[in-house]
């Protein structure tokens, strides 16, 4: 099975999506319908408003049938954009829509629906997503439920040639408590939503009331990856040492 996500957009495109690598799977112990989605929010659409996706990759834990991907504005509303897969291999399977979707700057859904077993694939929990855009799954018995875990779908963006640019933090800690006068790290998790590589990131800290402090930290991150970033923070600022 082809878990590993390797997918390269080339020049003028990106994937959207939170999963890269399939490690596990969910169902209901039987052979069943079962839709899965992510969440592309108002946060991130409104960067890519009017450019279009075009195809939409799934990973399943197992052959599947039935199988359609979609789009909608609602969980539970209609399908804005649907295309039909038919019968499915296990691992990543791309598949092309008839009509690109264009994207607006409003929160919608982008999912499929297979039946199969075990066949929602999945990669890893997701650190303090407090959103939870990156797993929903519905079975006939549930309903829609957030599963906190990230679901394998990714979004092909046509960008129409443009580049976006923008970070976006995944959490991080808002205030801290430390030994006073000694250096400490703070750790948190951020997502690059541009279309290319970041190399550093601009970042600006306060303790109580003390002059605010601005710094460049060299950080590697992929377009539309996650990471943890490790920001040294000085308990006496440059200025007031």
């Amino acid at each position: 099975m082809n878990n590993q996500s390797k997918a390269v957009a080339t020049d003028g495109a990106v994937y959207f999506g939170y999963c890269d690598v399939m490690t596990g799977s969910v169902g209901v112990g039987q052979t069943a319908e079962m839709s899965a989605s992510i969440c592309m929010p108002n946060s991130i659409s409104k960067l890519y408003a009017g450019k279009t996706i075009t195809k939409i990759r799934i990973g399943l834990y197992n052959d599947c049938t039935n199988v359609s991907v979609w789009i909608r504005n609602s969980l539970d509303g209609t399908n804005v954009i649907v295309q039909t897969a038919g019968n499915v291999n296990k691992g990543w399977t791309e598949i092309t829509l008839s009509t690109p979707f264009t994207i607006p700057a409003n929160d919608f859904y982008i999912g499929y629906t297979a039946t199969g077993w075990q066949q929602i694939g999945l990669g890893g929990i997701f650190y303090e997503n407090l959103d939870n855009n990156n797993g929903k799954i519905w079975d006939s018995n549930s309903g829609w439920i957030d599963y906190r875990a990230n679901v394998c779908i990714q979004a092909l963006i046509d960008t129409h040639g443009e580049n976006v640019f923008a970070l976006s933090p995944e959490s991080m800690k808002k205030s801290i408590q430390d030994n006073p006068n000694q250096n400490f790290t703070i750790q948190g998790f951020v997502r690059n939503l541009s279309t290319i590589n970041i190399t550093s990131v601009k970042v600006v800290y306060q303790i109580d009331n003390q002059v605010s402090v601005e710094k460049a930290i060299p950080f590697s991150i992929m377009p539309m990856k996650a990471d943890s970033i490790n920001i040294l923070i000085d308990a006496i600022p440059p200025s007031s040492a």
